[in-house]
């Protein structure tokens, strides 16, 4: 709502619900931790002090928490093996301002 006269109360609109573990304070807060991933789509209801309404739809994606990281094995904690390659060339100071001319 823009504008309107503070104090505004919050509350879902008929039919609307938030992901399980979220909840929806009426001064204008949602909280908790949401516990089952998916797509919810929930409309917000707001009157103003003055009784004005207004309403509002939103789409909230809940993602699956990301798997933690194989520990790593003793082969894969080995630094790898610096590989060398001869130059093909060099940049002089003199050869890098040259090509920034052209």
């Amino acid at each position: 709502m823009r504008g309107g006269t503070p104090e505004y109360q919050f509350s879902l609109a008929p039919g609307s619900r938030l992901p399980p573990g979220l909840d929806l304070k009426p001064a204008d807060t949602i909280s908790g931790s949401a516990s089952e991933p998916g797509r919810y789509e929930f409309a917000l209801h707001v009157r103003d002090a003055s009784g004005q309404q207004a309403q509002q739809r939103y789409v909230l994606r809940v993602l699956a928490p990301a798997k933690p990281a194989a520990a790593p094995t003793a082969a894969a904690a080995q630094p790898a093996p610096i590989a060398s390659a001869p130059m093909l060339g060099s940049v002089t100071p003199q050869s890098a301002a040259a090509a920034r001319q052209c």
